[in-house]
Protein backbone atom coordinates (compact mmCIF):
# COMPACT_ATOMS: atom_id res chain seq x y z
CA UNK A 1 0.00 0.00 0.00
CA UNK A 2 2.75 2.96 0.51
CA UNK A 3 4.14 2.21 -2.55
CA UNK A 4 0.43 3.29 -4.10
CA UNK A 5 0.28 5.81 -1.76
CA UNK A 6 4.00 7.32 -2.79
CA UNK A 7 3.17 6.58 -6.50
CA UNK A 8 -0.27 8.85 -5.54
CA UNK A 9 1.48 11.77 -4.32
CA UNK A 10 3.92 11.48 -7.58
CA UNK A 11 6.84 10.86 -4.92
CA UNK A 12 9.86 8.66 -6.67
CA UNK A 13 9.88 5.35 -5.56
CA UNK A 14 13.25 2.54 -4.23
CA UNK A 15 11.29 -0.41 -3.06
CA UNK A 16 12.44 -4.20 -3.25
CA UNK A 17 10.66 -6.64 -5.53
CA UNK A 18 8.58 -7.61 -2.67
CA UNK A 19 7.28 -5.18 -1.83
CA UNK A 20 6.24 -4.34 -5.22
CA UNK A 21 5.02 -7.88 -5.96
CA UNK A 22 1.96 -8.03 -7.99
CA UNK A 23 1.89 -4.10 -8.98
CA UNK A 24 2.16 -3.20 -12.51
CA UNK A 25 5.65 -0.88 -12.09
CA UNK A 26 8.41 -1.00 -14.27
CA UNK A 27 12.07 -1.30 -12.54
CA UNK A 28 13.96 1.75 -13.87
CA UNK A 29 10.98 3.59 -15.47
CA UNK A 30 8.27 4.17 -12.53
CA UNK A 31 10.02 2.64 -9.55
CA UNK A 32 13.38 1.78 -8.58
CA UNK A 33 13.83 -2.11 -7.00
CA UNK A 34 16.78 -2.61 -4.73
CA UNK A 35 16.75 -5.87 -3.15
CA UNK A 36 19.55 -5.40 -0.67
CA UNK A 37 20.90 -2.78 1.76
CA UNK A 38 23.66 -1.48 -0.46
CA UNK A 39 21.64 -1.08 -3.71
CA UNK A 40 18.79 0.56 -1.36
CA UNK A 41 21.22 3.19 -0.46
CA UNK A 42 22.67 3.78 -4.25
CA UNK A 43 19.51 4.34 -5.36
CA UNK A 44 18.16 6.46 -2.45
CA UNK A 45 21.51 8.58 -3.26
CA UNK A 46 21.03 8.95 -6.69
CA UNK A 47 17.49 10.53 -6.25
CA UNK A 48 18.59 12.78 -3.60
CA UNK A 49 22.00 13.70 -5.71
CA UNK A 50 19.29 14.62 -8.68
CA UNK A 51 21.08 11.79 -10.44
CA UNK A 52 18.18 10.68 -11.94
CA UNK A 53 15.09 12.12 -13.55
CA UNK A 54 12.98 11.61 -10.46
CA UNK A 55 10.40 13.79 -11.68
CA UNK A 56 9.60 11.74 -14.77
CA UNK A 57 9.71 8.84 -12.87
CA UNK A 58 7.36 10.16 -10.13
CA UNK A 59 4.93 11.16 -13.14
CA UNK A 60 5.20 7.79 -14.96
CA UNK A 61 3.98 6.12 -11.37
CA UNK A 62 1.10 8.27 -10.87
CA UNK A 63 -0.31 7.75 -14.19
CA UNK A 64 -0.56 4.28 -13.72
CA UNK A 65 -1.96 4.54 -10.35
CA UNK A 66 -4.47 6.92 -12.02
CA UNK A 67 -5.38 4.43 -14.57
CA UNK A 68 -5.33 1.48 -12.33
CA UNK A 69 -5.70 2.08 -8.88
CA UNK A 70 -8.18 3.90 -8.70
CA UNK A 71 -11.61 2.83 -7.88
CA UNK A 72 -13.50 4.33 -10.91
CA UNK A 73 -10.49 2.69 -12.85
CA UNK A 74 -11.19 -0.75 -10.87
CA UNK A 75 -15.12 -0.52 -10.91
CA UNK A 76 -14.92 0.11 -14.72
CA UNK A 77 -12.45 -2.98 -14.63
CA UNK A 78 -14.91 -5.05 -12.85
CA UNK A 79 -17.88 -3.32 -14.76
CA UNK A 80 -16.63 -5.01 -18.19
CA UNK A 81 -15.74 -8.16 -16.71
CA UNK A 82 -19.94 -8.29 -15.25
CA UNK A 83 -20.68 -7.21 -19.34
CA UNK A 84 -18.83 -10.06 -20.89
CA UNK A 85 -20.09 -12.53 -18.46
CA UNK A 86 -23.58 -11.16 -19.22
CA UNK A 87 -23.30 -11.27 -22.91
CA UNK A 88 -21.86 -15.31 -22.25
CA UNK A 89 -25.46 -16.07 -20.69
CA UNK A 90 -27.10 -15.60 -23.31
CA UNK A 91 -29.02 -18.36 -24.71
CA UNK A 92 -26.58 -18.71 -27.92
CA UNK A 93 -23.54 -18.81 -26.11
CA UNK A 94 -25.08 -20.63 -22.91
CA UNK A 95 -23.80 -24.08 -24.43
CA UNK A 96 -20.23 -23.07 -25.84
CA UNK A 97 -19.62 -21.79 -22.18
CA UNK A 98 -21.01 -24.55 -20.90
CA UNK A 99 -18.63 -26.44 -22.85
CA UNK A 100 -15.57 -24.42 -22.06
CA UNK A 101 -15.39 -26.00 -18.64
CA UNK A 102 -13.43 -28.87 -17.98
CA UNK A 103 -15.54 -32.07 -17.75
CA UNK A 104 -15.09 -32.83 -14.48
CA UNK A 105 -16.89 -29.14 -13.72
CA UNK A 106 -19.78 -29.55 -16.19
CA UNK A 107 -20.82 -32.76 -14.34
CA UNK A 108 -23.08 -32.85 -11.15
CA UNK A 109 -21.44 -35.51 -9.50
CA UNK A 110 -18.02 -33.75 -9.34
CA UNK A 111 -19.94 -31.34 -7.07
CA UNK A 112 -20.64 -32.15 -3.41
CA UNK A 113 -24.08 -33.33 -2.92
CA UNK A 114 -25.30 -30.23 -0.68
CA UNK A 115 -24.15 -27.79 -3.84
CA UNK A 116 -26.92 -30.30 -6.27
CA UNK A 117 -29.76 -28.16 -5.45
CA UNK A 118 -28.13 -24.87 -6.22
CA UNK A 119 -27.10 -25.57 -9.42
CA UNK A 120 -28.82 -24.26 -12.80
CA UNK A 121 -27.14 -25.40 -15.59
Amino acid sequence: MKILEYAAHAKPIVATRVAAEGLNFADGKEIIFADDWDNFVRAVCAIVDGKLDQKTMANLAYQIVVNEYQWQAIAASYQKRLQELIDLSSPSCEASARNALPRAARSHKAWPRENHAKLHI
